[in-house]
């Protein structure tokens, strides 16, 4: 047996924002939630079967709002054996008064993918977004806590985090221009030496932003970001006298670095569609306080285009990108990618839609040899050299048709087909083999508007292809969907069968008997009946045969108190 109790309330990210202005003119408490009853009844002729026959859960949730401050409450009791570990000690507040909204306790902001970027704060943060052509956003707090090294091994040492920031944007008639300004820095109390703290070390970073995004000559625009990360990875490291011309202020060490990152758009739009490059350059080593993760050492290439003709019955969409790392030239391998794809949509008329995806990713990986590094002529210089690639193309058609009187007899045909083949090539053994999915989809639905009555037939095949091995699987499924009570009440009824082969030879087929209803009384009470029966045939377990019985009960309320004065006027 199991209860969890989940004090919502304090965990980040749950709570809504408190609009301050909006007392007095919100009802003063607001009280909303439900409550739901599940049982599952397994049976099997399958001696192995580790299900449990029954299985029940029972969950509530109450929501508490007072003036737009809410509190969510939740609890599940359930006979199975779950685990649960809770990670609930913190809270958030984020009151809002028009156009100044705060944070207040475990808290995350954004200004920049290379500055601040998610990461998660305790302490204050405010963003200012009056009339006119000013934004502001601020933050200050605690990023990460002191964890001291233990005989345990399972936590990793850190050092007190503090960082503060903040980010300005002026908008101008043809665009807006922005910077911002993020510091951070650990406590530099040294952790107890250890040797699993030998290489801990506390680190101060400073990082620099600027955005901006214009339009001219009326059909261009282009968008631009860049940083400046400056980053000490050790601050007991020997102090250097010759700070930054343009950093006076920051304590420049030995182990002091600084990194660039670039991102710049530029696109051109007519009637003929939207044309796009963009640029997009990290330094290898790049690393910012700000953020949980930073990638570096890459430059990406991407070219884009979307656009439609014959009135957008014709669209297209098409994206190519190219990346490599390795800027400096001084890891051991080089790896190269490219990803491309294609998309185009026909709709002659209301009835017919048809599309067309392909996308193509390719990935070169140049492993290089000692020898390369040295002036060598001998024939043998080259054989550690490795070159990899891995292709993957995909490629998927799909198509529907509607037709029919909507109030009285409605059709619908539709169709799908999807290739995705990977391969791979290595210079030591070429001929690797690769794999490829076949799978397809057809169906076809009609439904009878005054009987609320919709039969559907769909067929459903897929193979795949790997090594010396063919993998099929094909099969139909018949269903049958009838509502009754004025749509109070809906019945399902389905009916599939599937077989599978292994280069042809049967391995196996199922069988699956379904049905299911839903009721719904008062938009309050709604009850969930559904049975379903399956028999299994293998060749590697035999036959055996399920049954699952399942019944939900799921119950809804709300109920606010609104002001005395309303309450005197009634």
């Amino acid at each position: 047996m199991l209860f969890i109790l989940v004090w919502t309330c304090i965990d980040p990210g749950k709570l809504s924002a408190q609009d301050i202005a909006s007392i007095g003119k919100t009802p003063a408490v607001n009280i909303s939630g439900g409550m739901s009853f599940n049982q599952v009844l397994f049976g099997s002729n399958d001696t192995l079967s580790l299900r449990d026959p029954y299985a029940y859960t029972l969950m509530a949730n109450l929501n508490l709002s007072v003036y737009g401050w809410s509190v969510p409450l939740s609890a599940i009791y359930s006979n199975r054996q779950w685990s649960y570990q809770q990670p609930f000690n913190q809270f958030s507040l984020h009151p809002t008064y028009k156009w100044i909204k705060t944070h207040i306790g475990t808290v995350s902001m954004s200004f920049s993918p290379y500055t601040l970027n998610g990461h998660q704060f305790t302490g204050g943060g405010i963003e200012l977004t009056p009339p006119g052509k000013f934004k502001i956003s601020a933050m200050a707090g605690r990023l990460q806590k002191r964890i001291l090294p233990d005989t345990s091994g399972l936590g990793e040492p850190a050092y007190k985090r503090f960082g503060t920031g903040i980010q300005a944007e002026y908008t101008l008639p043809a665009g807006s221009i922005g910077t911002s300004v993020f510091y951070a820095s650990d406590e530099n109390n040294p952790l107890p030496m250890e040797d699993s703290v030998a290489n801990v070390f506390p680190s101060e970073n400073l990082s620099l932003g600027f955005t901006t995004n214009f339009t001219f000559l009326r059909d261009f625009n282009i968008s631009a970001d860049y940083a400046l990360s400056t980053l000490t990875e050790n601050m007991f490291s020997p102090r250097i006298k010759e700070d930054y011309t343009f950093l006076p202020g920051f304590r420049r060490k030995a182990s002091t670095r600084q990194y660039h990152a670039f991102k710049g758009q530029i696109n051109y739009n007519s009637k003929l569609g939207s044309l796009g490059v963009g640029l997009e350059r990290i330094d290898p080593g790049y690393r910012t306080l700000g953020a949980y993760y930073n990638s570096n050492d890459f430059v990406n290439y991407t070219i884009n285009y979307a656009g439609g003709i014959l009135n957008n019955k014709v669209t297209l969409a098409l994206n190519y990108g190219l990346q490599r790392d390795n800027l400096k030239g001084n890891k051991a391998q080089d790896t190269k990618r490219t990803v491309g794809n294609m998309n185009i949509g026909f709709t002659p008329s209301e009835k017919l839609n048809l599309s067309l995806f392909y996308s193509n990713f390719n990935n070169y990986t140049h492993v290089k040899s000692n020898f390369e590094n040295i002036n060598n002529t001998s024939p043998y210089g080259h054989l550690d050299t490795l070159d990899f690639t891995q292709i993957s193309e995909n490629i998927g058609l799909s198509g529907t048709y509607n037709f029919g009187n909507k109030e009285k007899i409605s059709h619908s045909v539709n169709a799908s087909l999807n290739y995705q083949k990977a391969s791979q090539n290595q210079t030591d053994n070429p001929g690797q083999a690769g794999s490829a999915f076949y799978t397809g989809v057809a169906g076809y639905n009609t439904k009878f508007s005054k009987l609320d009555l919709s039969p559907g037939l769909m067929f459903n095949y897929s193979q795949s292809q790997m090594d010396s091995m063919k993998t099929e699987m094909i099969g139909p499924s018949l269903s049958l969907r009838k509502g009754f009570l004025n749509h109070k009440l809906n019945v399902t009824v389905m009916l599939s069968y599937n077989t599978s082969r292994l280069n042809r030879a049967k391995q196996g087929d199922n069988t699956l008997f379904r049905i299911s209803s839903g009721y719904a009384i008062k938009q309050k009470h709604n009850l969930d009946l559904s049975f379903v029966n399956a028999w299994r045939n293998n060749n590697r377990t035999g036959r055996r045969r399920e049954s699952t019985l399942t019944l939900t009960y799921r119950y809804s309320f709300g109920w606010e108190m609104k002001k005395k004065q309303e309450n005197n006027e009634k």
